[in-house]
Order: structure tokens, then sequence, then C-alpha cells
């Protein structure tokens, strides 16, 4: 199987050898060599109304809480984790329920995510002072909950640099050969509490099972990754996706280079309303499509769910 880079990195910091686990595409058979992605066309969108309601049917329950409500926002989850282990000030804190919540959807989320076609999401959701909020080779720097505030920003430190999540606010740490996102909740004198994904290895089309979209109690959406895999080489192909949402929003596309996620090369806003929506557009290119890694991004405080992504 041919990848987009080695899927173990080796990097020389100051003297020291760091080994670091990058985001990596599989190519299809027919796509030779890490040829660099020219200018695309993206076409016009058709959208069908699949179904008016929004409905949380297909998404998986948490492997963290198995009996809690299945849920894409926490506040949903939360008065459930409340109700399993009351706060005491000792044992059990407030900050605890709310990173239990997030861990509740998130976790299920990446069950989703790394369920059919190969794809591998990891993350947590936790206080990064103690015990440390780590994902593999990234994490958040460990720091006061007041000085987070004071300053405005949480630091996520990975291999290829570090970047800086607002407080009460959200970021993704798009790299070269890496893509992550944290967000940061809230924070009080020592404690507080942020998420933190990373993709290690991109899920492909066709995707033909519900991927719900993480949401933190604050609303803010992560966004997500995937590989368009054209099945053959050709000028011109036929994405369709199918999505669903508890409200009207802008839904956010936007097309990266696999070979430098940093290099984005075309991207489409779509306007849909609450309910099941099928989206069809045409992608263009000479002398054939690439693969191509989407990045998916819904509105804040809406519900989303992925239920259909193919190309022909």
């Amino acid at each position: 199987m041919v990848f987009n880079i080695p899927t173990l990195v080796s990097l020389d910091r100051d003297g020291t050898k760091v080994h670091m686990m990058p985001t990596v595409v599989s190519y299809p058979a027919w796509y030779r060599g890490l040829k660099r992605v020219r200018d695309i066309v993206i076409g016009e969108e058709k959208i069908t109304m699949l179904d008016s309601e929004f409905s949380l049917r297909g998404l998986m329950s948490s492997p963290v809480l198995p009996d809690a409500p299945v849920a894409i926002d926490p506040n949903d989850v939360l008065p459930f984790v409340e109700k399993a282990a009351p706060v005491d000030g000792k044992e059990m804190t407030q900050w605890m329920h709310e990173a239990m919540a997030q861990n509740v959807v998130m976790s299920a989320r990446i069950m989703e995510y790394n369920s059919g076609s190969p794809g591998y999401l990891t993350g947590n959701s936790t206080d990064p002072r103690y015990p440390g909020l780590i994902v593999g080779d990234i994490r958040f720097q460990s720091e006061p909950g007041l000085k987070i505030r004071e300053k405005g920003y949480g630091t996520v430190i990975t291999p290829l640099g570090n970047y800086h999540v607002p407080f009460r606010g959200k970021r993704p740490g798009i790299f070269k050969d890496l893509l992550s996102w944290g967000s940061c909740t809230s924070a009080g004198v020592i404690q507080w509490v942020a998420s933190l994904l990373k993709w290690l290895r991109l899920k492909e089309t066709p995707i033909r099972q519900r991927i719900g979209f993480y949401m933190d109690l604050r609303g803010h959406n992560a966004p997500n990754f995937f590989v368009q895999k054209p099945k053959f080489p050709r000028a011109a192909v036929r994405v369709r996706q199918v999505f669903s949402s508890n409200d009207r929003q802008e839904l956010h596309i936007r097309f990266r280079d696999p070979s430098d996620y940093t290099r984005a090369i075309g991207e489409k806003v779509l306007d849909i309303s609450r309910g099941t929506h099928s989206i069809e557009y045409s992608v263009s290119a000479f002398p054939f499509v690439p693969p191509l890694v989407s990045e998916i991004q819904p509105e804040d405080g809406v519900q989303t769910v992925l239920v259909e992504y193919d190309v022909s």
C-alpha cells in the first residue's frame, strides 16, 4: 500500500532524534508517486432535501459510558454524568463532569470515524494542568487555569510546531504532515478543561455509515478530514455528500493537497436547512482529478452528521 508520506517520521530537534506519527493518506493503485496537486475546478452544487427532520439514529453510543444517552451535544450528556457521580468537592469536582461529558461524545465520534473503511482518529478531553492532556505525540502545555484566562489561550505542542487555542475558543493545528484540533471549554484557578483531536490515518471514500462531528460544551464544532479517492483517473468526477443537521447552517468544505495539508486548493460553502440533504457537485482537473483531502467544517452550535460520501 502506498501512502503519501512515511507512517513514522524521525525529526532532528536540537541534536535529539524525535519520532512522530504523521497524518497519512492511502493513495489509490492508479495514482503513482507523490505528485503535486494542481488547481481544481468545483462545479455548482445541487441540493436535494431527503428528510426535513434531524435524527441521531445510527450514531454510536460511548465506550466510556455505554449507558449514557447517544448525543452530539455534550450538554445532553452532562445531567447523566452529574447524577452518576455527584460533585463532592473532593474526589469529584465540576471540571471532571465537563471533561467526562465531552469524552462521552468524543469517544463515540472517534468510534464512528474508525469503523468501516480504514481511518484512525484519536483524542481526549481533560485538564491539561493535571493529569495532563496528551494525545499520542501532541499535547496541551501544562499550565494553571488562571494563566490560561490571563493569557487568553492554551498552547498545543506538536513535533512540527506549536499553536495557540483561544480561551473558550477552538483552533485547528494544520501542518504539512499533521492534522489536529483543540478547544478550550473553561478554566478555574488551577484546573481547566480542553479537548484535543489528532488524525493519524484519514478515512476514505466511499463512506456509507453515519459519522457525527465532535462538539464541545460551548458548541464549538471540530472539523473532520477525509480522503476523496476517485476509483479511476478521470478529468472530472461527481461528488455526492449527504449531511443531516438540527438547524440551518453554512457548511464549509475545503479541499487540501495530500502532499501538503497546509495548501488549500479549493473551497465550497453550502447553505443547508434543518434536516437531511443530498449535495452533488463536480470536481475537475487536468489531466485527471487526484486524491484530495476534504476538510468539512460545520457551523458552531449546529449538530451535524455525515451520512454518506462518495465520488464517481
